[in-house]
C-alpha cells in the first residue's frame, strides 16, 4: 500500500495491492471517505479527503490494528508549498508512548 499516494489521491483511483478491501462513501461528494482492510487481518484504515485547488488531499485518518494500537490525525488547514520548520515535528511524547521515526 503506497501511503504517500494516499495523501494526494483517492484510494479507489490508485493502484492498490490485490486482496485489499476498499469501501468508498461518496454521500458527501466534496468530502469522500474510505475504509481499507484486508481479509483475515484485524487492522483497518479510515481515510477522509477534501478537494483543494491542487486536487484531493487527505483530511483525516484513523488506523486501528484491531488490538491496542490506534493512530489518528486530522489536518487543520491546507497550505500549498508550505515550509514547515523541522522543529515543528519534534514533540514531547507522553509516558508510555513510543516514538516512531522513519
Amino acid at each position: 500500500l503506497d501511503f504517500l499516494k494516499l495523501l494526494v489521491a483517492l484510494p479507489d483511483s490508485t493502484a492498490t495491492p490485490n486482496g485489499l478491501n476498499i469501501v468508498a462513501d461518496y454521500t458527501r461528494p466534496k468530502r469522500p471517505s474510505f475504509q481499507i482492510s484486508a481479509p483475515g487481518c484485524s487492522w483497518q484504515l479510515h481515510l477522509t479527503y477534501d478537494r483543494q485547488s491542487t486536487g484531493w488531499r487527505l483530511s483525516d485518518f484513523h488506523f486501528d490494528d484491531g488490538g491496542d494500537v490506534t493512530l489518528k490525525g486530522k489536518r487543520r488547514r491546507y497550505k500549498a508549498a508550505a515550509r514547515v520548520p523541522a522543529g515543528k515535528f519534534r514533540v514531547t511524547i507522553p509516558d508510555g508512548a513510543v516514538r516512531v521515526a522513519p
